[in-house]
């Protein structure tokens, strides 16, 4: 289910996946065999280059073993701007950048 709620003053787009759990089965693993989590209050993000090499980084939108992932993603978004009432015929809509979050308990995000 899709709506668009208010916050802050603006409008926001919530969706979900449809076949979202198909997908974690996919790149959960990955995550979890590819990035090593921080041991402090932050997260890992892949949009900061940890000291140890690691192929997850700050692009996964080009990343091959995430494509299904922004398969799904980009009707989404698609969505979410026709609903605003975007004129499509007047813009491009791509991905700039995307990364990964490695959130342990009690860690946030600096």
């Amino acid at each position: 289910m899709s709506n668009i709620s208010k916050w802050f003053g603006k409008a926001i787009y919530i969706t979900a996946l449809d076949n979202f759990e198909e997908i974690n089965k996919e790149i959960v693993p990955l995550i979890n065999s590819e990035i090593v989590p921080t041991n402090s209050q932050y997260a890992r993000t892949t949009d900061i280059k940890p000291n140890e090499l690691q192929s997850i980084d700050d692009n996964v939108h080009h990343d091959e073993r995430f494509k299904k992932l922004f398969d799904a993603i980009q009707p989404k978004i698609i969505e979410a701007l026709e609903m605003q009432h975007i004129n499509l015929d007047l813009l491009e809509v791509y991905i700039t950048k995307a990364w990964t979050t490695y959130t342990v308990k009690e860690q946030y995000i600096h």
